[in-house]
């Protein structure tokens, strides 16, 4: 019994830090949805075009019971932040789990999408 109780509370806090990332993996990839349809409308032909400083302001607004200092935001347009082009976002979180099954820290979880610029 004295055995069993703590291995039964690791894997439960195990199962409770899995949900969290994947929680938090399902929250970069809907933020990198729509960001990736903000960036895609606002090229720098637009009347409102988006910088990286709003793109990154969106991502943190959107990406709800994420740690903002913990969220890196990489946006590429290929070839240019122009209409027909390509727009990548790539949204890093640094996850730490509660209990370190695999004893290495922060884990890096990504969320990417891209979109061709309409205007």
């Amino acid at each position: 019994m004295a055995i069993a109780l703590p291995l039964l509370l690791v894997v439960a806090i195990g199962a409770i830090d899995f949900a969290r990332a994947f929680r938090a993996h399902e929250t970069l990839e809907r933020t990198a949805q729509d960001v990736v349809r903000y960036a895609s409308v606002r090229s720098q032909d637009s009347d409102a075009p988006a910088s990286l400083a709003d793109i990154t302001a969106f991502v943190h607004d959107r990406a709800e019971g994420l740690d903002p200092e913990r969220l890196t935001v990489e946006t590429t347009y290929t070839p240019a932040n122009t209409a027909g082009s390509k727009v990548y976002i790539a949204i890093s979180y640094d996850f730490t789990p509660v209990v370190p099954v695999i004893p290495e820290g922060a884990r890096t979880l990504v969320g990417s999408s891209s979109m061709r610029v309409a205007y």
